[in-house]
């Protein structure tokens, strides 16, 4: 075990039942090879594979139930690099696969909710980024042209950065006039995040997800009007799509409308009507609008 009083061989350790316990391979004084450890009952329950003192290779880890092996992990230069993979107990079958690079998870996770169905997480510095449920499906569906699978296939594309795969489909499903894909290629070209900024088109659909009902949309071709920007400033138009947008139970609506209430922006001033408004946006949790609602609470009845 020692050689020149450094560890050199098979490191061991046994249970007081005369089981083997773990054994460490060294070479030089530095961990090299498989080390493996085992339950009191004999069952192995992990091993990991070493290189001059540091993790490269496999760290697998095995039920103690079972016997079967439950997790798999790469290593190189003893950080995690590849896949972490996870195994049902009993079946054997992967539940997750999850890939490193130098110790953060970067790229696309595979892994199986209880009823088997897969799906899908992305990654990137270690941060998760976006998920989809049953991609396979949802894929499938819109390659036949489900507008509504284009649109969920689009933002999880848009937001694991693959930007050409996102316009592609969101294009699709907003050309069958899906809102949520609308609003969300209008926000994309406003920001410039992934396609180069166009306000032309940021507007034009902005307005065509409002006119389809989107309250989001509403809300913003309202603030717009409000505030004079991309288009002359407007206010009984502003109130018009604030309108809208809040009797859909949009809190950020109510908060704008209970200030043009209380301001008598674009409509007739009314303290009750900007308090009934107020109250509506605190309920939703919009922040703000408890310090006006507190405001005007004396003022009204």
């Amino acid at each position: 075990m020692y050689k020149h009083d450094v560890l050199d061989g098979d490191f061991e350790k046994w249970y007081e039942n005369g089981h083997r316990e773990s054994v460490y391979p060294y070479k030089n004084g530095m961990l090299n090879g498989d080390a493996k450890h085992w339950n009191e009952q004999g069952k192995l329950t992990y091993t990991t594979e070493y290189k001059d003192d540091k993790k490269q290779g496999a760290d697998r880890r095995w039920s103690e139930r079972t016997g079967k092996l439950v997790e798999e992990v790469m290593f190189a230069n003893d950080e995690r690099n590849g896949l972490k993979r996870e195994f049902n107990d009993r079946t054997g079958k992967v539940l997750s696969a999850l890939p490193y690079v130098d110790g953060d998870k970067e790229g696309t996770e595979e892994a199986y909710d209880e009823d088997g169905i897969k799906y899908i997480r992305c990654y990137h510095n270690d941060e998760e980024l976006s998920e989809l449920y049953a991609p396979t499906d949802v894929t499938n569906k819109a390659k036949q042209g489900d507008s509504t699978a284009q649109y969920h296939l689009g933002k999880y594309e848009f937001e694991c950065t693959n930007y050409d795969a996102a316009m592609k489909w969101l294009t699709q499903s907003a050309e069958q006039n899906h809102p949520g894909a609308l609003l969300f290629l209008a926000y994309a070209y406003n920001d410039g995040d992934g396609v180069a900024q166009d306000s032309k088109k940021y507007l034009s659909y902005l307005f065509k997800a409002a006119e389809l009902g989107e309250s989001d949309a509403q809300l913003e071709v309202g603030y717009l009007n409000l505030i004079g920007e991309g288009m002359p400033k407007n206010l009984p138009e502003a109130y018009k799509w604030i309108k809208k947008s809040a009797d859909q139970g949009n809190a950020q609506a109510h908060y704008n409308l209970g200030l043009m209430y209380r301001n008598g922006d674009g409509v007739e001033k009314d303290l009750n009507k900007a308090k009934l408004h107020l109250t509506a946006a605190v309920k939703g949790g919009v922040k703000p609008a408890l310090a006006a609602l507190k405001e005007l609470t004396p003022q009204t009845k």
